[in-house]
């Protein structure tokens, strides 16, 4: 698997056992009730998927990660000393 990911142009790649993650129900159902969340309504839909993958398939062992390097955007070209000004962050 690590070959055949690196032969497709994957950085890194990792291997992780699925358990149940019963230490973070709280934190995760507190931080729903919070509104955190926002307009990602889909995290509270169906949470013992979210604190036990399994739920999915019970076959299901393990999670793979890559990572794929891409390039960073080019640098603006404004002249920073002369503008003095930072990026622009709408605000809430």
């Amino acid at each position: 698997m690590r070959a055949a990911a690196q032969a497709l142009g994957f950085a890194l790649v990792g291997f992780a056992r699925l358990h149940r993650l019963d230490d973070r129900a709280p934190f995760v159902t507190r931080w729903l009730d919070e509104g955190r969340a926002a307009e990602m309504d889909w995290l509270a839909r169906d949470p013992e998927r979210r604190f036990d993958p399994r739920q999915l398939d019970p076959r299901l062992r393990s999670v793979i990660s890559l990572a794929y390097p891409y390039p960073a955007p080019a640098a603006p070209t404004i002249d920073w000393q002369a503008e003095l000004r930072g990026a622009s962050r709408p605000t809430p």
